[in-house]
């Protein structure tokens, strides 16, 4: 429903269409829950520390300091960002500026699933002692950072 209300009421804004399409109609789904966004300094201690799974940490920086969405993430390539740290991807039947950063079990495919970053964050953030439950921290508060990391 959202998604076609939301357009609807920007097409109103805009002037494209008549008042009132949309607006008697019930939306669903309630306010989203404020997404936490960690404190420059604690973002710093993050990122100070090794992580247990090393792609997770190169996956959570990349977005830190780009806002990068999680897909957008997974579908770095080699030759997107220079010399890729690619010495662990398996595909070398392929030329290295066009292996994923973050690959998958096929060639052609990035890895499949960014759960992986998301656990590793939320595993990384109990190691520091900060509740990401209570925060509300989640992968996509990398984007809702008015602050990038540098």
């Amino acid at each position: 429903m959202n998604a076609g209300l939301i357009p609807l009421g920007w097409a109103h804004e805009e002037g494209m269409i008549a008042a009132g399409i949309g607006k008697d109609f019930e939306r669903y789904g309630g306010k989203a829950a404020k997404r936490g966004v960690l404190a420059v300094e604690e973002a710093g201690a993050l990122f100070a520390r090794p992580w247990a799974d090393g792609a997770a940490m190169a996956a959570n920086l990349l977005s830190a300091t780009t806002g990068m969405r999680p897909g957008e993430v997974l579908a770095i390539r080699g030759g997107d960002i220079g010399e890729a740290v690619l010495a662990g991807n398996p595909h070398t039947d392929i030329p290295e500026a066009e292996r994923f950063v973050f690959w998958g079990l096929a060639p052609e495919k990035p890895r499949y699933d960014g759960s992986f970053m998301l656990d590793a964050l939320h595993a990384e953030l109990e190691a520091i002692g900060i509740d990401w439950r209570a925060r509300n921290i989640v992968f996509h508060g990398w984007r809702t950072s008015k602050r990038r990391i540098r």
